[in-house]
């Protein structure tokens, strides 16, 4: 597929690289209501990104109606996205700092990479900006008033639209309607604008809403005085606004975080939410499907089922009230090495030991290796033999 690629100065690049890090990218997806197809309509954000904020930008250009139909065009951008996450190291930029946004039609195709991200276990952006995007498909030309005489977005265009690209699609189907996806609190930090007179403006507001309810980093705003398109149109001054306000949200998604502390972020929050809080669900939500544990004398367990019972008869048979309290952590590349301290109440049999009710402590260390977000393997070595020696399970040497 072709796309347009943006590169920033060769100063930029420098000081990127000086600092450690390749420069972060990009990816626009165009907008053109499901039919035009110009990715070089995003011309302006993308020089502005390049050039002032220091990023790669690459823009797309996937297939429209009415050559194609729904959901061609959000796997085709999906597809743009992994392959810019896989190939940072060839094409020079930072493929563990992706980002992704869109224009109107564009930022419904940006949240769908997103959607498929979550949904695949893969890597997911950094950041996501949507400008006068489209978020519900479903929603009823009346319930998108506009104070305008003649809005942009009329609705024979919200019927040639659905008429065309979505023709057979359930419009509440999530890959259409991003209101709809049921794990919008797994989304990364989102600005959302949308503008006075656009009618879609009532369910991007919803959606920012419901997005910042459900914990995501959400900012938000309501453009006064015009109508879809801001970004690229007159007033000046609207227009050079909301796109430095696209620049700065992505700045500071990519000076968030590195890749060692977001695999840092997924081991802590498995401890902090299923070891500790007790909550086997987050390990569906930080374990990859596949993954395998290595447990020594507990055994070993392929693939999350297993391991989540495992861990389900661990916390309701053995022990209670356990506690993991890290003392030193180490990162490298996909490896993340804990050196921590378990405690826990023993309530049950362990090791063929009759319950005690004793509190027992002792030491670990766990390495940890996370690949797209989620931990894919783990080695566990525990010091058993204080465990047992604690409960008098067995005799002290003498």
């Amino acid at each position: 597929m072709r796309a347009l690629v943006y590169r920033p100065t060769d100063g930029d690049i420098a000081a990127s690289l000086l600092g450690g890090r390749r420069p972060p990218v990009h990816v626009i997806t165009h907008g053109g209501a499901f039919i035009v197809r110009v990715p070089e309509q995003e011309d302006n954000v993308a020089r502005y990104l390049a050039s002032e904020i220091g990023a790669y930008v690459v823009v797309p250009d996937f297939d429209t109606a009415p050559k194609v139909l729904h959901p061609v065009s959000e796997q085709q951008a999906y597809d743009v996205f992994v392959w810019v996450h896989n190939n940072g190291e060839h094409q020079g930029w930072d493929g563990e700092r992706v980002s992704v946004g869109g224009s109107s039609s564009g930022s419904q195709v940006a949240f769908s990479v997103i959607t498929q991200a979550i949904d695949a276990g893969g890597y997911i952006p950094v950041a996501l900006s949507s400008e006068f995007g489209v978020g519900d498909i479903s929603r009823p030309d009346e319930e998108r008033p506009s104070d305008k005489k003649r809005p942009i977005v009329s609705p024979q265009l919200a019927n040639l639209v659905r008429n065309t690209y979505f023709v057979g699609a359930d419009p509440t189907d999530p890959l259409v309607s991003p209101a709809y996806y049921p794990r919008l609190a797994e989304f990364p930090p989102t600005l959302i604008m949308t503008a006075e007179f656009d009618t879609l403006r009532h369910e991007m507001n919803d959606l920012a809403a419901d997005m910042t309810a459900k914990g995501v980093e959400v900012t938000h705003k309501q453009f006064a005085g015009v109508d879809h398109g801001f970004t690229h149109a007159k007033p000046v001054e609207v227009a050079r606004e909301s796109v430095q306000m696209i620049g700065e949200h992505l700045r500071k998604a990519y000076a968030s975080a590195t890749a060692e502390e977001r695999n840092l972020a997924v081991v802590r929050r498995f401890i902090d939410g299923a070891v500790n809080g007790g909550d086997l669900a987050v390990i569906d939500e930080t374990w990859a499907e596949d993954m395998v544990w290595h447990g020594g004398s507990m055994g070993t367990f392929e693939g999350r089922d297993a391991y989540k019972a495992f861990a389900a008869a661990n916390a309701s048979g053995a022990w209670d009230d356990m506690h993991l309290e890290v003392h030193d952590v180490i990162t490298r590349g996909d490896k993340v090495v804990l050196r921590f301290t378990n405690a826990a109440t023993n309530v049950g049999p362990f090791m063929n030991a009759p319950a005690t009710g004793k509190r027992a402590e002792w030491l670990g260390v766990g390495i940890y290796t996370v690949r797209d977000g989620r931990i894919a393997e783990a080695w566990f070595a525990e010091d058993t033999l204080g465990i047992l020696l604690q409960l008098d399970a067995i005799a002290p040497p003498a």
